[in-house]
């Protein structure tokens, strides 16, 4: 509009004039800043100029708060970096959509991020807020060319920007997930002995100048429901043609879907099914089985909706990968004011209103997705090549099971090779593991006649006999652990050098214990040798001295049923 608006200066007391797209800046200070209708003009211009010269929005907001980069205490969809989401922050937006566009649209474009301070001068959570939506360009202009610039970048589009601005109106909401594997699905207390998968959403009211979880739906007013799409392939399950599904363990099936305000003339509520294909540009493979869940929430936690599923068939693969999507509703004084406004998906849900029946969307979720920003973050290095964990385990048929001790011969096969942890001597009971091959010598029938300082050292030669101990606890499973040389040990295995150096203890399918490395340390007697931390004697360089003799050298590896008043023949294993 031509008309001026009068208004005089917070800092100064002089008097302004605000115009569309000009300034009277005769009586502002050299450097000063002047608040226009569409946004915040920095004038570095002599005094009495009429116009600035350059917009941007961000230079004076990124220096009002100073959470603005803090991924913890930062608001949801402050893109100014000014504390506050506002329809400044949605109009802001679109300046990076219009510079993003040609890059994202054509090839072989700069990238505004590499090259233009606008957007590459923007910390992390900044980067996050201009792509709500969490996606990243698709294969409809890369063809999944990983040599394409585009491959992994952001979707930052239109939709983007309408979530941030129906955001202001109260209409949508901020989403953040999380996944795990729950190996034993304590909360249901059904062992089945493979990992569950543990979802969680984390949905965020859109307060303007706060941050906050969503009123839940027990709540009313401006309260929030969320629901999710489960989906995983069944090729890997030994009943997968007889139609095996997805157990929900936690939540609950969800079989139809509110539609209060009659939308797609659908009637109220509308039935739902579970899907049968996905996205085809997703890439999903094998026979594909969904789940519609209806997630369980708790009142007191507000906004966090969680639910723990896993698969109702037997398994003959050794993982599984999980695909989740999420539709996140907005209600405003317990009504759906908005229509379908209110209705916000990430990023593909297959039953209405997202999908049949209603905006005809297939399945194409955030979590295992590989154009989900969530699943393949962009802002990291600006790659693709770091993917989230979305994979859960099933147990190995050659895994020794951590429970159960034998009352007679096993009956499994018999073993060939050296044991992956073996005693360095003649044991003073039973065994803590069960040998998974043969010793290489026969079995002591004895006591030994020496007691080194570790009463479980392992099967390692150090010559003195010092060895440190380094825990490695990134090592959660023992067959990872082994694999790169190291040790693992069971928790209760209390007298190991693992557990008495402390190293962390994880709770898997596969075992409770933790793994470590053994360096050699160059100290000729136990004294000085565990006089340094982690450091144990274990004299596994000497052979311990066996005492009576066998009467007969085995001819085979297979235990013996038969229990001694000492030591046995052969060791009895604890576990299987």
């Amino acid at each position: 509009t031509p008309r001026p608006r009068r208004g005089r200066s917070a800092e100064t007391g002089t008097r302004r004039r605000y115009l569309t797209a000009y300034v009277d800046m005769s009586a502002a200070p050299v450097g000063g800043w002047v608040e226009a209708a569409f946004g915040t003009w920095p004038c570095g211009v002599p005094v009495g100029a009429l116009t600035c010269t350059h917009f941007d929005a961000r230079r004076r907001r990124l220096a009002d708060s100073p959470n603005k980069c803090d991924p913890e205490l930062a608001v949801f969809g402050d893109i100014s970096g000014d504390g506050e989401l506002t329809t400044a922050d949605s109009s802001l937006l679109l300046q990076y959509i219009k510079q993003y566009n040609a890059f994202a649209t054509q090839k072989n474009k700069p990238n505004p991020w590499q090259t233009n301070p606008l957007f590459s001068d923007l910390c992390y959570w900044l980067r996050k807020q201009v792509n709500p939506t969490q996606d990243l360009i698709t294969s409809a202009y890369h063809l999944d060319d990983k040599s394409d610039a585009r491959y992994g970048m952001p979707q930052i589009n239109s939709d983007d920007y309408l979530n941030i601005f129906y955001a202001t109106q109260l209409k949508r909401r901020f989403l953040q997930v999380t996944f795990a594997c729950d190996p034993v699905n304590e909360t249901s207390g059904a062992n089945y002995g493979w990992e569950f998968a543990e979802v969680t959403a984390l949905v965020y009211h859109p307060y303007r100048a706060a941050r906050g979880l969503a009123d839940g739906p027990e709540m009313g007013g401006e309260m929030t429901y969320a629901y999710m799409e489960v989906m995983t392939s069944a090729t890997k399950w030994a009943q997968a043609s007889s139609g095996d599904s997805i157990d929900i363990f936690v939540g609950s099936e969800l079989t139809e879907m509110p539609n209060p305000n009659n939308l797609y003339g659908a009637g109220d509520p509308v039935a739902i099914g579970p899907a049968t294909q996905a996205d085809p540009r997703e890439g999903f493979t094998g026979t594909l089985v969904f789940a519609n869940v209806d997630p369980a929430h708790d009142a007191a936690s507000k906004g966090i909706f969680k639910t723990i599923v896993g698969p109702s068939g037997d398994f003959n693969g050794s993982e599984i990968d999980y695909a989740v999507a999420f539709g996140v509703v907005a209600y405003q004084d317990s009504a759906l004011d908005g229509m379908r406004e209110n209705y916000q998906a990430y990023h593909g849900l297959s039953y209405f209103p997202w999908g049949t029946g209603g905006g005809g969307f297939m399945f194409s979720p955030l979590i295992g997705s590989k154009y989900s920003a969530w699943q393949h973050d962009p802002w990291i290095g600006m790659t693709n090549d770091t993917a989230t964990n979305n994979t859960c385990f099933v147990p190995q048929p050659t895994e020794t099971p951590t429970t159960a001790t034998p009352t007679e011969t096993p009956t499994t096969a018999t073993p060939t090779e050296t044991p992956t942890v073996a005693p360095t001597i003649a044991p003073t009971g039973q065994p803590s593991f069960a040998p998974t091959a043969a010793p290489a010598t026969a079995l002591p029938v004895g006591q030994p006649t020496t007691s080194p300082t570790s009463l479980d050292c392992p099967a390692h030669e150090c010559e003195p006999d010092c060895i440190h101990v380094i825990c490695r606890n990134t090592r959660r499973y023992p067959q990872k652990c082994v694999s790169k040389g190291y040790e693992w040990f069971e928790a209760r295995d209390y007298a190991n050098p693992g557990n008495l150096a402390g190293c962390a203890i994880t709770k898997t399918a596969y075992g409770v214990g933790g793994c470590y490395e053994i360096e050699c340390r160059q100290h000729n007697d136990e004294e000085s040798c565990v006089a340094e931390d982690s450091n144990f004697w274990c004299e596994s360089s000497e052979a311990p001295t066996i005492s009576p003799e066998p009467t007969e050298t085995p001819t085979t590896h297979t235990p013996t049923t038969a229990a001694p008043t000492e030591t046995p023949t052969t060791a009895t294993p604890t576990e299987t």
